[in-house]
């Protein structure tokens, strides 16, 4: 993955999110999340997300991030901050290889040299 340039275009901010999925995906939450900044406060961890999964498809399992590459429409949407800083990006997961309604909200941040990128949040939504 590459970080993200202050000159990036929406697509360049697309594809980095694409890619932190698949590595969610192939290397687990907890690696993935260590390539991304952390907030001052209450940066997420792999143990929030499997409480906020657990029996997410009443099936009494907990869940992972699986891929969504050969997935029809996946939801995967950029929003330009109005004020010119960034970019927040939702991002609809496939969990355990079955569509969820659960959504990771990327918030990027433009730095000094590159864009800072946090997980905001999971949610429905």
């Amino acid at each position: 993955m590459i970080r993200p340039c202050l000159d990036a275009s929406e697509a360049d901010i697309l594809t980095f999110a694409r890619e932190w999925v698949e590595f969610a995906a192939t290397h687990g939450l907890a690696a993935a999340l260590n390539e991304l900044d952390q907030p001052a406060s209450s940066p997420w961890t792999e143990e929030q997300f499997n409480q906020l999964t657990f029996n997410h498809f009443d099936d009494g399992e907990y869940c992972s991030i699986t891929s969504p590459v050969g997935v029809k429409d996946i939801r995967v949407d950029a929003y330009e901050y109005n004020d010119g800083s960034g970019f927040a990006v939702d991002y609809d997961l496939m969990l355990n290889g079955q569509r969820s309604d659960l959504t990771a909200q990327l918030n990027f941040r433009k730095g000094k040299a590159c864009y800072l990128i946090y997980l905001e949040a999971f949610h429905v939504l």
